[in-house]
């Protein structure tokens, strides 16, 4: 048995690939190796809803965001800094009101991407939502938005994973 023993491993450019501390810990150090970023996000109040309107939903309370890419203050949506495709899910809680006709989108860049289940049920215990999209990691921003067919309607939070939630990461490079 042969083996090849090295402490890090380089391109032609001279950056490193990956690289070993030598004891079994392994570090890329290629962006188009990482899944980075990722973030996890949710309510941390009631949000009313608008009967018949697609609404932004304003996430203001991060679990995580390690590369910074949630905006939960301001325009409450997902930037990344990292170009490739990413994957997305959410669940969103319609806490009061009939819901009748109620669901959930991805928006890409202020345009509908991915549309989200619709249910019939009154005061749901969530609507899950999971789309994917390609972001070129410069400009590209997503947001979920909600709708309701049914007046009163509104969205639940506390701040918490259980009710209005949305998460992503990136998958897979360019």
């Amino acid at each position: 048995m042969s083996n090849i023993l090295v402490n890090t491993i380089k391109d032609t450019g001279n950056n490193t690939l990956l690289s070993s501390d030598g004891s079994g810990s392994v570090t890329l150090g290629n962006q188009a190796f990482k899944s980075l970023p990722l973030f996890s996000v949710s309510r941390n109040a009631v949000q009313a809803l608008t009967q018949n309107v697609w609404q932004k939903i304003n996430f203001n309370a991060e679990r995580y965001d390690t590369n910074n890419c949630f905006d939960s203050t301001t325009n409450y949506r997902f930037t990344p800094t990292i170009s490739g495709h990413y994957m997305f899910n959410g669940n969103i809680n319609f806490g009061t009101g009939t819901t009748t006709d109620s669901r959930v989108s991805l928006y890409k860049n202020g345009s509908l991407t991915v549309s989200g289940t619709a249910i019939g049920a009154t005061n749901s215990n969530g609507t899950p939502f999971v789309g994917q999209a390609y972001a070129n990691g410069t400009t590209d921003y997503f947001e979920l938005f909600a709708y309701t067919g049914a007046s009163g309607n509104s969205l639940y939070g506390d701040g918490s994973l259980n009710y209005t939630t949305f998460q992503g990461y990136r998958i897979i490079g360019t």
